[in-house]
């Protein structure tokens, strides 16, 4: 009896890795566009609020009005990894 040859096995992985590859990047773009209209809507809401809100808590609305017109893709990096932890 004779085995099946894994030289095909390894073929089509080879074949489906650069895929995986753009899906997983798809996926890192999707994920930060969704962070960006995000932190859009956020910063938009800022504008909303009034002068007694904003100091509730604790910026101006010169803060609000710089927050809310940053660049679309200006993002807090929050998965940085963190030395000395």
């Amino acid at each position: 009896m004779r085995l099946p040859s894994r030289r095909g096995a390894a073929a089509g992985t080879a074949e489906l890795r650069p895929l995986g590859v753009f899906f997983a990047s798809l996926q890192r773009v999707s994920a930060r566009l969704d962070a960006a209209m995000t932190a859009r809507r956020q910063r938009r809401h800022l504008l909303a609020l009034d002068d007694r809100m904003l100091s509730d808590i604790g910026i101006s609305r010169a803060d609000a009005h710089r927050e809310a017109h940053r660049p679309f893709l200006d993002l807090p990096v929050l998965d940085r990894p963190r030395f000395g932890r």
